[in-house]
């Protein structure tokens, strides 16, 4: 590495430290969003000393970028190119220094860590353990470590999940420049999704406009706004979710999941998207992989750490199910629930193998962990300091539920 390389890598070390501290302190998550940073620096750094960069996804869009920081024509499908695009603006001005696209990483697991003990604070949830879990998820750490665009779109869904709990929350909306505030977070964050991974984005777009309806079907103030959000929103964006649309050739997705089936140990039969009945009718056998997969007799195929991985993941959904059991206002715990699910489904239609649904599931898991959080505490979280005030002065219409 050159010495101009040295010195931009120290550079954003430095700097996405004091936006981890910074952000961290303002959420009162301090501890785990140092921890979070830390922890994905030190190993993205040793992986690629070690390893270089050996993910398939990530040497691509580290060609890309570098194509596009040098002027050269890339092909980019609608709803990815966010990713290689903030690559190439990065090598464009420091030159072609990957690990810098590592910290970037770090910083947006770090902030995602913060944002999730959040929006469990706003739902009456442990926030602290809550980002704890947040950040120290295995998967994540794994995952976005990597060059890849995974945790930018975390960061993304636990942006968009935390400003639409706020709008939400009635309780707030005497503070109209916080509101406002948080009606434009809602907005840069659909869009950031939609540019990061534009799929994911409809999906929980649509599902979190479902969930709001559902826990404010007696207030129609939130669903009002929460709907001239997506048509502010969609206007600019429309013929970029167009575009994400138009992509999907479904003779081509069908032999491109058929021959990551065949070829993967950690494979599994998919269903064709040309017979919809089939697929359809399918779905009772495919959700139980996306749900609690890999099962036992799967985990000589798949391997000890994707088997570690699923037994993991099935705890933080056990723990999940507790906590929203437990609850005792469930209502506004849909926005949490309904994304995640739906996310589930998609995977559990979509996926060829486990190692792809297995990094895909942990944007489910990332909408869970307030709920597992609540499930492992064993006792119901006490109310946030500061809403309690807020909560002594006005009656919420939800809390008959």
């Amino acid at each position: 590495m050159t010495v101009e390389s040295v010195a931009a890598l120290l550079l954003f070390l430095l700097f996405g430290l004091y936006l981890t501290i910074l952000i961290g302190h303002r959420a009162g998550t301090l501890a785990p969003a140092i921890v979070t940073f830390v922890l994905h620096v030190c190993i993205a750094l040793v992986v690629v000393q070690l390893f270089g960069l050996f993910s398939a996804d990530a040497i691509y869009y580290d060609h890309t970028a570098s194509q596009l920081a040098s002027g050269e024509e890339a092909r980019v499908t609608a709803g990815k190119e966010g990713w290689p695009a903030l690559l190439a603006a990065l090598y464009r001005t420091f030159g072609h220094v990957p690990s810098l696209g590592l910290i970037v990483n770090a910083v947006a697991c770090a902030v995602a860590s913060a944002l999730v003990g959040l929006t469990a604070e706003r739902l009456e949830l442990p926030k602290r353990l809550s980002a704890w879990i947040a950040g120290l998820l295995p998967a994540a750490l794994l995952w976005g470590s990597l060059l890849l665009r995974e945790a930018l779109s975390w960061l993304c869904i636990a942006l968009l999940t935390y400003a639409i709990t706020v709008l939400m929350d009635e309780r707030d909306h005497g503070a109209r420049r916080r509101w406002v505030l948080h009606v434009g977070m809602s907005i840069v964050a659909f869009g950031g999704l939609l540019l990061v991974r534009g799929t994911v984005a409809l999906i929980v777009g649509v599902a979190m406009l479902f969930a709001v309806v559902v826990a404010k079907r007696r207030s129609g103030r939130v669903i009002i706004v929460v709907m001239a959000l997506v048509l502010v929103t969609a206007g600019p964006l429309l013929g970029r979710i167009s575009e994400i649309v138009g992509v999907y050739d479904f003779e081509q997705v069908n032999a491109s999941r058929d021959a990551l089936s065949s070829s993967a140990d950690s494979s599994f039969e998919v269903v064709s998207y040309s017979d919809p009945v089939s697929a359809v009718m399918a779905l009772p056998r495919l959700l139980p992989r996306s749900f609690l997969g890999p099962f036992v007799w799967e985990w000589s195929a798949i391997g000890i750490p994707f088997a570690v991985d699923g037994i993991l993941w099935a705890l933080v959904l056990i723990a999940a199910c507790r906590g929203l059991w437990r609850a005792r206002r469930k209502r506004p715990l849909m926005i949490l629930v309904v994304p995640a699910v739906a996310l589930l489904i998609v995977l559990a239609q979509t996926s060829g193998n486990y190692g792809t649904m297995q990094r895909l599931r942990v944007q489910a898991e990332i909408l869970l962990v307030p709920l597992a959080a609540a499930g492992i505490t064993r006792v119901r979280a006490e109310e946030p300091e500061p809403l309690v005030a807020a909560r002594a002065g006005a009656r919420n219409p939800d809390d008959d539920d």
